[in-house]
């Protein structure tokens, strides 16, 4: 009783206990377990981006290794690749950010749902960070202010996939150093403070064509047939609608 009203960690659980045998010590059950690594699987079909991908991966890098926090803003046209893009980055520098990599779709696009509230959002944080439902303050500035004090002085990567605008993410972004929020959105997030802005645009022809060539697989179709790069055109080069066609 008494360690139960001093809240003594060995108590909490998120299972069934076995029940002790007679003579033995007592169980103590697993404590509150945080989700600390959420990134999706990076696609293999990515292909091309260059330019892209390594000046994020320049800005993760200085993000890790600098006093500071880097926020980098992928805006584009819808099917354009920006969220594959996000993704590739993010496992290629989850190595300079041991202490989480977190990922959240904040629906601002998503077709029959609503844009996810901030509060909403801050709420799937701190759980991911291990804070009990019972612990978590209704006030979303409260939430806010737990969810920066839990990042602080850490080195995490927060990839905020599909936000509507900067009024949605302003609430997400850790006031510590030394962690990355990758943002991805069709509105260019310009009402961020310090926020690098990528403007990503289709793909050239010999990246869309390479696209292609990925996406049907080995000896499919014959290097250099003109149909390949006539059917990137009609797709309008965009990834999405060349990997549906």
């Amino acid at each position: 009783h008494q360690r139960i009203l001093a809240t003594d960690p060995g108590l909490l659980h998120t299972g069934p206990q076995e029940p002790a045998q007679p003579g033995s010590a007592p169980r103590t059950a697993a404590a509150w377990c945080p989700s600390l690594h959420q990134l999706p699987t990076s696609t293999r079909l990515f292909t091309g981006r260059t330019a892209e991908a390594g000046h994020l991966l320049d800005l993760a890098r200085s993000a890790a290794n600098t006093p500071c926090l880097l926020t980098a803003a992928i805006d584009g046209m819808p099917g354009v690749g920006k969220t594959a893009l996000a993704i590739q980055v993010a496992h290629a520098a989850r190595q300079y950010f041991p202490d989480g990599q977190f990922f959240l779709d904040l629906h601002g696009y998503a077709d029959g749902l609503e844009p996810m509230s901030a509060a909403g959002a801050l709420e799937r944080l701190l759980r991911s960070l291990g804070v009990p439902a019972a612990s978590i303050p209704t006030d979303s500035d409260e939430r806010a202010a737990l969810y920066r004090d839990r990042l602080d002085g850490t080195k995490s990567l927060i990839l905020l996939d599909n936000a509507r605008g900067a009024a949605q993410v302003r609430p997400l972004i850790p006031g510590g150093q030394g962690c990355l929020v990758l943002l991805t959105s069709r509105n260019r997030l310009t009402g961020l403070d310090d926020a690098h802005t990528i403007t990503l645009d289709v793909p050239g022809e010999a990246d869309a064509i390479s696209l292609i060539h990925a996406i049907a697989g080995p000896g499919r179709l014959p290097a250099g047939h003109p149909a390949v790069a006539v059917l990137a055109g009609l797709c309008g080069r965009l990834p999405l609608a060349m990997g549906i066609v």
